[in-house]
């Protein structure tokens, strides 16, 4: 009887480690063993029940081990991307920030030039303002200079007469019906008694209501004819002759001045260009 038993656990032992095995290559140890039919079985799954607990528990720990694992690799894996999202994030923003600090420089470096540029200009154009008004200062100051002097023979009112018949005389002026009134900034460009030749310049008022600037001039022809010449000014820009504008201590011609030696002339020439041609 002994010995029938003996048998019957080395037979047991036998099918345990079969079964060891072949849970070990293809059984999950951690599902219900199937349901023995014999006597024999139901002792086998006795036996091998509590390798069958070690071996899930064994099974369940490995894989909530490799699940942690992966969860870690995956968390490790996330935060490495993420500093590396965030890094180039960084380096966008500063290339951004520096770009944007850049075209500030320039567009203030550009707005700079544009200041200086139009502060250049507009001095500029200050001064060729400055320029010009003086320029027409000293014309007209010239030309009142020129105007008042006594060698200004021109001014004389039997001369401006005969110059006066002697325009409306010529053949346009009487065709069209012109006819000179006055003569304003009446001034000598060249006068000799000698020869009772002479030039003068003025501003011719007519009857028309029109001014016309222009040089009379009176010389002797080849046969020792009197010549009455008329020559309008090329520009009839009559702004020389407005008001003048006030004169400041600084200017030349408020300053006291005498000469000592020389003789004053008889007969005098004006400069076309002193007297606003």
């Amino acid at each position: 009887m002994q010995s029938r038993t003996s048998a019957a656990l080395g037979v047991a032992a036998l099918m345990i480690g079969g079964l060891g095995v072949a849970h070990g290559q293809a059984r999950d140890p951690c599902t219900e063993a199937p349901a023995a039919a014999s006597p024999l079985g139901m002792l086998v799954n006795a036996i091998v029940q509590q390798q069958r607990e070690r071996a899930c528990l064994q099974q369940r720990q490995a894989q909530w081990d490799a699940y942690n694992a992966k969860q870690k690799a995956a968390k490790e894996a996330a935060a490495a991307d993420a500093a590396q999202a965030k890094a180039r994030q960084a380096q966008a923003d500063q290339a951004k920030a520096q770009a944007q600090e850049k075209a500030r420089a320039e567009q203030a470096a550009a707005s700079a030039r544009a200041a200086r540029k139009k502060a250049a200009a507009r001095e500029l154009a200050l001064a060729e303002e400055r320029r010009a008004a003086e320029s027409k200062r000293l014309r007209a100051v010239a030309l009142l200079q020129a105007e008042s002097s006594p060698d200004n023979h021109c001014r004389d009112p039997h001369l401006a007469k005969a110059v006066m018949d002697g325009w409306n005389g010529l053949d346009a002026m009487k065709q069209a019906g012109v006819k000179a009134i006055d003569i304003e900034h009446f001034t000598t460009i060249t006068f000799r008694a000698e020869s009772v030749s002479f030039s003068c310049h003025g501003v011719f008022v007519t009857n028309k209501g029109w001014k016309i600037a222009g040089t009379v001039t009176v010389r002797r022809n080849i046969a020792n004819e009197a010549m009455f010449v008329w020559e309008r000014d090329a520009s009839q820009d009559l702004s020389v002759y407005d008001a003048l504008p006030p004169a400041d201590a600084s200017s030349p011609e408020l300053a006291n001045q005498t000469k000592v030696g020389d003789q004053p002339a008889v007969m005098t020439r004006v400069s076309a260009d002193s007297v606003g041609r």
